[in-house]
């Protein structure tokens, strides 16, 4: 940051010349001359430049690694303020990655109980002095991981006969009821195993199945 101080020097100068002298003639005539002032008037301007150089002050936190809240897909972040010294008069935050978002661009902000997304976010904090002359910035990351596994719950059991469907054979087809899951995040998909009198597998839903005589368990995943 550069200052600029100006200084302004008045020189005046001051010429004083007396001369006189006497002229005679018939009238005896005596001519004087008094005092001649010649004043010059001059500014010099001298400009001094002076280099401040500014040190980072405070400085970021270190990387945050968290899960997500319960039953979100994304967590409130506590304690990422910057670690000022005082010296700052403005201090500003951005995220930019997962999460989106800015602080104002006056007085001290803390990016302290922000909601981080799922992923990775990179939080910035810029310092300036009072004139918003930029100081320094520094930066860390906030991940967000998903610790929570997906619930997914299957429907009642199933105990029927092979002429439940009057086909006539040792077979039976069955309409099995869609099973629920739900996740804190988005489920993709679920897949499905049979085992036991039929050995299979799928994904989704299992839908209606043919089953043979015997007891089939279907395990969702």
């Amino acid at each position: 940051m550069k200052q600029v101080y100006t200084y302004y020097v008045q020189l005046a100068i001051l010429i004083f010349v007396n001369f006189s002298y006497a002229k005679t003639n018939q009238l005896d005539q005596y001519i004087s001359l008094n005092t001649v002032s010649i004043v010059m008037d001059t500014e010099i301007q001298a400009t001094e430049i002076i280099q401040v150089n500014m040190a980072l002050t405070g400085s970021c936190p270190a990387d945050v690694n968290q899960g997500t809240d319960a039953n979100s897909c994304s967590s409130i972040v506590n304690g990422i303020g910057f670690l000022a010294d005082g010296t700052e008069d403005i201090v500003t935050w951005e995220l930019t990655g997962a999460t989106i978002a800015s602080s104002p661009t006056t007085d001290k902000n803390d990016a302290s109980g922000q909601n981080f997304n799922l992923g990775i976010t990179t939080v910035t904090y810029n310092t300036f002095d009072v004139n918003s002359n930029p100081i320094d910035s520094c930066s860390f990351t906030v991940t967000i991981t998903d610790n929570e596994s997906p619930s997914v719950a299957a429907a009642a059991e199933v105990n029927t006969t092979t002429s439940a469907d009057t086909s006539g054979d040792c077979t039976v087809d069955v309409a099995i009821t869609d099973a629920t899951f739900n996740d804190n995040c988005s489920v993709s998909s679920i897949a499905w195993v049979m085992t036991g009198a039929v050995n299979d597998t799928g994904s989704g839903q299992v839908g209606t199945y043919t089953f043979p005589i015997g007891t089939t368990t279907i395990t969702y995943t």
